[in-house]
């Protein structure tokens, strides 16, 4: 499922006089930087390293009248695991799974946080360490909040919002097991009362479990799937014998709680799909460690809207990169669709032009952008770049001759 959001808080749209050629705006100089002089398509461009170039304004020549957009910045709410497993490696000498959540989570607010307003929950909560079993109910970690303004077009926005954001994701710690759904029950008011359209992105490297009151059987135990160590020998989802869930043999075995890791599937995809009917998908994404509950992974993404075609449905990634790669495309496919809504339809259809970050893009119904009415559909290349967050800012300007492929 993907949201067609009506429009980014990044997208500007100018009306200014009539040309032969593409419109000319021009740069503020934020942050110390300033322009070189060159132009091109009307922009002044600065090749600077450390040269801010800020978002355009409309050039002297041009009219002074600013076309009205339908703007609705969408919520991005995180939900992340911070159970015990997550200080596993995620490959050998690659550090940890939690530091490449957390790093990963961080970069995707810095590149994106200028579109969206995102928030932070984390399970189990502040009692799932050692207390509670390591079942404590998840918790909010940052409230949902609207990202910096962008200040630099050429630059990540920064601000106090990322800067706040940074601070609660790096003071994490992980520990405890994985109440998703006692974590989804507490988090689900907290998530439907935010405003506009929102998004959630869980973030696993397991199964959930600490539903003590679920019954599993030797191929829902994780301690059998992931093929743990007990007292009485290795666990199998192929052992009848030495089910690793089952109570009557915690004794033997030194399981505390054995039913605590039993695959608590059912409960969490009801509350995944719950949310899902209340018009917030969930985007699962899997880190190492959840390859051993595909089943389960698909479950959930299925629940939530956003099953992937074929045998794993759910966003697996295999390394920090990936990770990284990965939410940065969600979150792009979040935070700005292709279908752009403007307020109202430009008088003259064929005195229209867009422009990324400065840059003309002619019109194309390939790979560029086409319009009808008071809608603009980017295409092919272009929408590609919007969804996989290329773009900084996307600029609209009528009033001038259309540039076509």
């Amino acid at each position: 499922m993907r949201f067609a959001f009506l429009l980014s808080s990044a997208l500007v749209v100018f009306a200014c006089s009539g040309r032969e050629r593409p419109p000319g705006l021009s740069d503020t100089d934020e942050g110390g930087g300033g322009s070189n002089g060159d132009a091109t398509d009307g922009f002044s461009i600065d090749g600077g390293a450390s040269a801010c170039i800020g978002p355009p304004t409309v050039d002297s020549s041009c009219g002074a009248e600013v076309v009205a957009v339908l703007q609705q910045k969408p919520n991005l709410y995180f939900v992340l695991d911070v159970s015990g497993s997550m200080e596993e490696e995620i490959a050998p000498g690659k550090g940890t799974k939690f530091k490449a959540a957390k790093d990963s989570i961080i970069s995707v607010a810095r590149d994106l946080g200028h579109r969206v307003s995102y928030g932070l929950g984390v399970f189990p909560g502040p009692d799932g360490g050692l207390a509670q079993d390591g079942c404590g109910a998840g918790k909010e970690a940052f409230a949902t909040t609207e990202g910096d303004a962008i200040t630099c077009i050429n630059k990540p926005p920064s601000g106090p919002v990322l800067s706040d954001f940074t601070r609660a994701v790096s003071s994490l710690r992980a520990e405890g097991g994985t109440p998703l759904t006692a974590s989804l029950i507490e988090l689900a008011p907290t998530i439907e009362a935010l405003a506009g359209p929102t998004a959630v992105i869980l973030l696993t490297d397991g199964a959930p479990n600490c539903n003590s009151t679920t019954l599993c059987d030797v191929v829902d135990c994780a301690l059998n799937v992931t093929s743990s160590e007990v007292l009485t020998g290795t666990c199998s989802p192929g052992d009848e014998s030495n089910n690793c869930c089952d109570p009557e043999k915690a004794d033997e075995s030194g399981v505390q709680d054995p039913l605590g890791f039993c695959i608590d599937a059912g409960p969490s995809a009801k509350e995944v799909g719950d949310l899902f009917e209340a018009g917030i998908p969930t985007y699962v994404i899997g880190v190492p460690g959840a390859e051993f509950f595909r089943d389960v992974m698909n479950r959930l993404a299925t629940a939530g809207g956003t099953a992937r075609n074929g045998e794993i449905a759910f966003y697996d990634a295999s390394d920090t990169e990936e990770l990284t790669d990965t939410l940065r495309t969600i979150g792009a496919q979040v935070a700005q669709a292709c279908e752009i809504k403007l307020k109202t339809r430009p008088a003259d259809p064929s005195m229209f032009n867009v422009y990324f970050d400065a840059v003309l893009i002619p019109k194309d119904a390939n790979d560029g952008w086409t319009l009808d009415g008071d809608q603009v559909t980017l295409h092919g290349d272009a929408c590609k770049q919007v969804e996989t967050a290329e773009v900084s800012e996307i600029q609209m300007v009528t009033g001038c001759v259309t540039v076509v492929k």
